[in-house]
This record gives C-alpha cells, sequence and structure tokens, in this order.
C-alpha cells in the first residue's frame, strides 16, 4: 500500500461526515453548495498554518493577550490622569509589549501616590479596577477588601504578565495541539466542534485531535489560501485573518522566478503583468502590454484571479514545499480562462511541484484539469472527490475516485435534468 505524502482525515465538522483526503499533486473536491467544500478549504489551511509558523502563530495568540492587558491599563489611565501620557505604540515584538506595560505600571503607581498627596479617595476607582481585572482575566480579587490598593492591584498584573511569558517559552518547545485549538476557534467561532482531525506524512502521524503535540512537517512548508480574488489589496481585515497573509505574500519577495509558466500568464492571458508599486501607500498596479496602467483594485475579478498567481510565482512563493489551496477559482472566470487557469495549475505543478487542493463545481474545471494533465502525464498525481450527502441527513461523506470524473459529471446532469423539468413546453 503506497504511502501518500500527506493524508488528511476529518470526521464530524460541520456539512463534513468524514472526508479522507490525499495532497500528493492536485486534488480536486466537488459536490453541490452546502457539502462543506470551503469548510474543508479552510480547515486545511489553517492547519497547515498552525504547524508550518508555529512560533509566529503562537507570538500573536500572546500579542493579543498582551495587547487587552494593555486595553485594560490605558482605560485606568484615562479615567486617572489629567492627561493620557502615552500615544498608541507599533509593538512589533513581544519585548516591545512588556516594555510598554511596565511604563504604564509605572505611570500608574506614580499617578495614584499624586492623588494620595492630594487627598483623593480612590475606593470607589479601586473597586472599578478590581471588577475589571476580575471580568478580562483569570484573577480573583475581592474588591470590597479594605486593604484593597494600587500596588496589590498592579502586582497582579504584573505577576499576569510574567505568566504569559512564562507560557509562552513552555508552549513554543512542546508544540502541544492546544495552539491549534486556539486558532480552531478563533477561525470557526468559538463553541465549534470537530470530532476528529488527523494528519498524516508518509504514512507517519503529524497531527491528531487526540494527539498531544504538533511535529514538523516536511514536505509542505507554506500553505496559501485563495477564497475570492476580491480581497487583493485590500485593507488589513479583522475577520478574515487569511486574506492579511496573502496580501502580505504579494507583496513580500522572497526571490526570482521565471520559466514558461509566468510567460504564460504575462503574455498569452494577462498581456501584460501586475507589479507592486511602492510610494506614498503601497498599492498593485496592472501594466498592461500597451503601456496603460491601472490600479489592480480597479480591474476584473478574472484578471485580479491570475494576478494572484503571477505575483505569488513572481516572488518565489510557489514552490515544491507550497500548499495552493484555491476555494472555486473558476467562479469570475470566462470558460477560457477557466481552461487557461487549469492549464496554468498543472503546469505549476509539473515545472515546481506545487501541490493544490481545488474545490470546485464547474465542469469545465473539472475535465480540463483532468485531459490537460493527461497530456503533461502529471495524471499520476491527481485525485478527485465526490461529496456525496448521508440519506435523511445534511451531512457528506467524501468518496475518492481516483483520476476519474464521471461520477462528478453525474451530479452535474442534475442540473440539465431541472433545466428540462422547468423549461419542458407542455
Amino acid at each position: 500500500m503506497k504511502n501518500h505524502q500527506l493524508v488528511v482525515d476529518i470526521e464530524g465538522f460541520r456539512a463534513i461526515k468524514k472526508a479522507e483526503i490525499i495532497l500528493d499533486g492536485i486534488t480536486v473536491v466537488a459536490g453541490e453548495n452546502g457539502c462543506g467544500k470551503s469548510t474543508l478549504s479552510k480547515l486545511l489551511y489553517y492547519l497547515f498554518k498552525t504547524a508550518n509558523e508555529y512560533e509566529f502563530n503562537l507570538v500573536g495568540v500572546v500579542k493579543n493577550e498582551l495587547e487587552s492587558i494593555t486595553f485594560i491599563l490605558d482605560y485606568i489611565l484615562k479615567n486617572t490622569a489629567e492627561k493620557f501620557p502615552f500615544q498608541i505604540e507599533h509593538n512589533s515584538t513581544l519585548e516591545d509589549y512588556y516594555s510598554n506595560i511596565s511604563k504604564r505600571i509605572q505611570a500608574l503607581k506614580r499617578d495614584f501616590a499624586d492623588r494620595k498627596n492630594r487627598g483623593l479617595s480612590d475606593t470607589i476607582l479601586l473597586q472599578r479596577i478590581a471588577h475589571t481585572l476580575n471580568n478580562n482575566f483569570k484573577v480573583e480579587i475581592d474588591p470590597f477588601d479594605a486593604k484593597l490598593s494600587i500596588e496589590y492591584l498592579l502586582l497582579q498584573v504584573e505577576e499576569l504578565v510574567v505568566q504569559k511569558f512564562e507560557d509562552f517559552y513552555a508552549i513554543r518547545d512542546k508544540r502541544p495541539t492546544l495552539l491549534f485549538e486556539r486558532i480552531f476557534e478563533n477561525s470557526f467561532g468559538v463553541g465549534s466542534t470537530l470530532k476528529y482531525l488527523e494528519l498524516k506524512e508518509f504514512g507517519i502521524q503529524i497531527f491528531s485531535t487526540e494527539k498531544e503535540d504538533i511535529e514538523y512537517i516536511s514536505t509542505v512548508r507554506q500553505a496559501v489560501y485563495v477564497d475570492t480574488p476580491m480581497m487583493v489589496g485590500l485593507e488589513r481585515s479583522k475577520k478574515n485573518e487569511h486574506w492579511n497573509d496573502l496580501n502580505e505574500m504579494l507583496s513580500e519577495v522572497r526571490g526570482q522566478s521565471a520559466n514558461g509558466s509566468l510567460a504564460l500568464i504575462q503574455h498569452q492571458i494577462l498581456s501584460g503583468e501586475v507589479v507592486v508599486e511602492n510610494s506614498i501607500t503601497e498599492r498593485f498596479l496592472y501594466k498592461r502590454n500597451d503601456g496603460k496602467e491601472f490600479d489592480l483594485l480597479n480591474c476584473a475579478t478574472g484578471v485580479k484571479s491570475f494576478a494572484i498567481l503571477q505575483l505569488l510565482y513572481k516572488n518565489g512563493h510557489l514552490s515544491d514545499k507550497t500548499l495552493l489551496i484555491i476555494d472555486e477559482p473558476e467562479v469570475h472566470l470566462h470558460p477560457q480562462w477557466i481552461v487557461e487557469y487549469a492549464r496554468l495549475m498543472v503546469l505549476l505543478n509539473k515545472e515546481l511541484g506545487v501541490k493544490f487542493f481545488i474545490a470546485s463545481h464547474n465542469p469545465d474545471m473539472v475535465s480540463a484539469i483532468k485531459y490537460i494533465s493527461e497530456k503533461e502525464q502529471t495524471d499520476g498525481n491527481l485525485n478527485y472527490y465526490l461529496a456525496e450527502k448521508e440519506e435523511n441527513e445534511f451531512t457528506y461523506t467524501y468518496r475518492h475516485l481516483g483520476t476519474e470524473i464521471d461520477d462528478i459529471f453525474g451530479s452535474f446532469n442534475i442540473a440539465f435534468d431541472r433545466i428540462n423539468l422547468y423549461g419542458t413546453l407542455e
């Protein structure tokens, strides 16, 4: 039995009852709306992102927690100081956060000492601070303790910050699955339940919801998730972190790549190229071969679809260690460009070894990937799946079809049956 490069096993998550997905080359999942294709795409992205960027993601979690502490201290200062003594800083490192929290604590100590010298009563204010700390952090302070003091309250904050750093170093070294659980909740909502999730690499378990830690992945070092080309060039999103990740990759040059696939986009499809212009603000420009330039934000969505691939490729973000997850790439494309997009994916897989996970319900995309792969002799790395609805349930099991697409087209034929039903004259 072949040990595939990567196999992901998902059970009991939203509409997905069971899906065991091979990621060896180009993987295509098809199915009706609501079968969980987009859920599967997003879940794969955050699973690989957690494993590949463990420390980076952990730093992000700790920063959010320290930011909450900073916000509370700023709230207190704004209610006690005659003039708020701090500007909002750009905290690039954990050490920045620690330094800025320490400055705020010292400022509060000076402010309360000044209030005491002026004979001001702080009883109600201290009670409010105690309630705020209790409500926002896992501390237990009696707001009505007669001995309550600002020194005691700030000591609790200092101990809380120290604990955050101690937890960070302990978690970073052990790589527990707890971090994925945090990211999973942030991405899918608190209360979202996942029965089982497992990732194997060449038959060896890398991740499991029943495993305590996350191993390193050798075959994929970067996951890229494209759920809509409309996100190109948008301002940072608080809701869709993967949009921010992708925009950063589109503007970050790791190295220069150039071969047939890049020329295909530039000369045969876009008739131009997309570049990143850094003037007053960063923006994406579409430079057409006739000399005209356009802000990519104002261009057709189909142009943006190819621009994403062009920039990722040109900037050195596509390689045999890349998993490119694309949700319904055909949505904004003319039928001719659907075929070109499919051809480009096959060539990127053949030339660079890029792995693809594609969610689609378009017959042109499904068939183009198959037949172009056969022509390029890469169909040995091709895997199709069809989401099939469970009887009397709103859940789906993903059936592996290998390289065959007849059953997928059988599901597409339902649309033609409906046309005949609704459009036939009596």
